[in-house]
């Protein structure tokens, strides 16, 4: 008799798409971003006027206000923007003492968390490390991406985020026990878990960035520009 998936099974091959969907509007809207931001400042800078550039300078995050009060919401939402090192790998991947190494490593995240981490947990984290820790990915074209989940994995243990563990589990591929679904990751939890990625990715559609980098005309990007700088000078008054 031919085995059937069960709806834990099911709802994880969901919840992988819609976080592998999410990881890769984050990084088109990343670019988008960054090529924004250097239009815009471009902009910003062939203005004339003194102070309407000053404005907008503040307005965007560009330009540190002269008063903390000064700052706007549109500036700390331009500060928000994280940026990223990469540390230096220590260990050759085919060094023979890696593997104890990158256990070590994983005990000591599990030392930190206040409560005693579960056995199933302890196992997944040690799996998650061993597929991301900075130290086994020498050549992999994916470390900057796998270093990002393992430090959310780290983030995940130590306060307590067992779902978000879940989600760097699935990200790296690594299966799910059925287990998990009785004491972490219910099907309806799950569920609560695919609305609110979802919501992310439409949240990143509606930036302006976002709708800037889409637009296939130069005439069209400068003129939304335009628009977002005047948006910007309205909203402050």
């Amino acid at each position: 008799m031919k085995k059937t998936t069960s709806l834990f099974k099911i709802k994880l091959n969901e919840l992988q798409f819609q976080l592998e969907n999410l990881h890769i509007h984050n990084k088109i809207n990343k670019e988008a971003m960054e090529t924004f931001s250097e239009s815009f400042k471009e902009h910003v800078n062939n203005i004339k006027d003194p102070d309407q550039k000053e404005k907008l300078e503040i307005l965007a995050g560009l330009k540190a206000p002269k008063k903390k009060d000064e700052l706007s919401k549109a500036a700390k939402n331009a500060k928000q923007q994280g940026q990223y090192k990469s540390g230096k790998t220590k260990l050759q991947h085919d060094d023979p003492e890696y593997r104890d190494k990158i256990n070590e490593d994983a005990e000591r995240e599990v030392q930190k968390v206040k409560k005693p981490l579960p056995k199933n947990l302890k196992d997944l984290y040690r799996k998650i490390a061993r597929n991301s820790h900075p130290d086994v990915l020498e050549g992999d074209e994916l470390k900057e991406e796998k270093i990002d989940l393992f430090r959310q994995a780290q983030a995940s243990i130590e306060d307590e985020r067992y779902g978000n563990l879940i989600d760097c589990a699935l990200l790296l591929n690594i299966d799910i026990p059925e287990e998990f679904s009785k004491d972490y990751y219910r099907p309806e939890k799950i569920d609560t878990r695919i609305r609110e990625i979802k919501q992310q990715v439409i949240q990143i559609t509606k930036s302006v960035a976002w709708g800037w980098y889409h637009l296939e005309s130069e005439s069209d990007k400068q003129n939304l520009i335009l628009k977002y700088a005047h948006f910007l000078l309205q909203s402050s008054k």
